[in-house]
């Protein structure tokens, strides 16, 4: 079994909207008054509230306040779920020695998601055959009467067969609305290609293959340039940050960057399922995509090309159709002959190997690919005592 999240778009009425906008303000306080209370006791006393303990109280305090008593008794444990969770994982980076990250009190612009539990506080509906609008019924509690909200959701595609369903949540992005349901799958058969590839992510070609095959484009962002421009000079004239305008420039300006971001993630998507319906093992390289980001001046394309979460998309792709990624180490894979394994120095701006030694020549990246798929079955520990120089690949 694994767990998958499955996104569609919802066109809430008015009404609807007014409800989902309360709710998530209702829940954005009681995460920051969790969130305070925590603290307060830890400076006052030394010692902190568990998860149990918050969930016992709010039970005690939703039966005389009327905004939580309007909802999801369900949906409010996991909001403090939530909170938990990041004190769990600011004390693992603090045992871990990275940065710590302490939980922070969310704006109402920084709040944007509530979940609800199993079957509790909601019915989805899904279409009929052939038709793509489904339907979301959403319970508040009104004088302790239930009243319900039927929201239409656009299934784009159907939710799988035999999936558990798990909880939902309804996020908010600028001025849409998403439904999230998280499903429990039963796991996939085998259903990857054959053989071996080699792949080497750039800025030129989005990705090379070690058969010389070219795929995905890195260039997502430049299209839309002018606009985030124009967009980000507009917002920036709007000084009064209660005025309507701004407030629909901030929307227009996260629409394009809404996207953008899409856009991104659909390439990424569509080169894994090319890979793995293609090859059984994938080579790639473990890229410190964080540092490479200092770079100033390829920074912004770096960022466009989203090398880790491509990688993240193509792991779990391979995984639940039984194929299997490798990283390997990405030192000298540019420089290095993959004809003879001679050092071939060059700088970022040539494109094309020339080995000196044996004449082979080749486009730079396909060279690079071939070294990271030849690099993947290395035995170990030669891949611990080469020698890693830092150089421009």
């Amino acid at each position: 079994m694994f767990r998958r999240t499955y996104k569609y778009y919802m066109r809430p009425n008015k009404t609807a909207v007014a409800f989902m906008a309360d709710a998530m303000e209702t829940h954005r306080r009681l995460y920051n008054d969790a969130l305070g209370w925590r603290i307060h006791c830890y400076e006052t006393h030394g010692a902190t509230f568990s998860l149990r303990d918050q969930q016992k109280a709010y039970a005690r305090v939703r039966k005389g306040n009327p905004f939580l008593a309007r909802c999801n008794a369900r949906s409010i444990g996991l909001t403090l779920q939530r909170l938990d969770e990041a004190y769990q994982a600011f004390f693992r980076r603090c045992k871990t020695g990275g940065p710590a990250g302490f939980p922070k009190f969310c704006p109402v612009d920084r709040f944007n998601t509530i979940s609800f539990g199993q079957n509790n506080g909601y019915m989805v509906t899904p279409p009929a055959a052939g038709e793509h609008w489904g339907k979301l019924r959403l319970t508040e509690m009104v004088e302790g009467k239930p009243h319900h909200h039927n929201i239409r959701v656009k299934f784009h595609r159907p939710l799988p067969e035999g999936a558990k369903r798990k909880q939902i949540s309804i996020t908010r992005e600028g001025s849409r609305w998403y439904l999230c349901i998280a499903l429990e799958i039963p796991d996939e058969k085998p259903s990857c290609g054959k053989g071996k590839v080699g792949v080497d992510v750039g800025l030129k070609e989005f990705a090379t293959l070690s058969n010389g095959d070219t795929l995905g484009d890195s260039r997502t962002l430049e299209s839309s340039l002018r606009k985030l421009r124009i967009a980000n000079r507009s917002l920036s004239r709007k000084t009064d940050k209660r005025s309507n305008r701004r407030r629909r420039c901030r929307e227009r300006l996260a629409a394009i960057h809404r996207k953008v971001r899409n856009s991104r993630r659909d390439m990424h998507n569509k080169t894994a399922k090319v890979l793995v319906d293609q090859f059984e093992t994938i080579a790639v390289e473990n890229l410190n995509v964080a540092g490479m980001m200092q770079n100033k001046r390829l920074a912004r394309r770096i960022g466009d090309a989203g090398w880790s979460q491509f990688v993240t998309i193509l792991d779990s792709t391979a995984s639940r159709r039984g194929a299997t990624v490798i990283a390997v180490p990405p030192q000298n894979t540019s420089q290095d002959c993959s004809g003879c394994g001679a050092k071939v120095p060059k700088s970022l701006s040539v494109r094309t190997h020339q080995c000196p030694e044996c004449g082979l020549v080749m486009d730079r990246d396909e060279n690079a690919a071939k070294n990271i798929l030849a690099r993947a079955f290395e035995p170990k520990k030669k891949q611990k005592n080469k020698k890693t120089k830092k150089v421009k690949s």
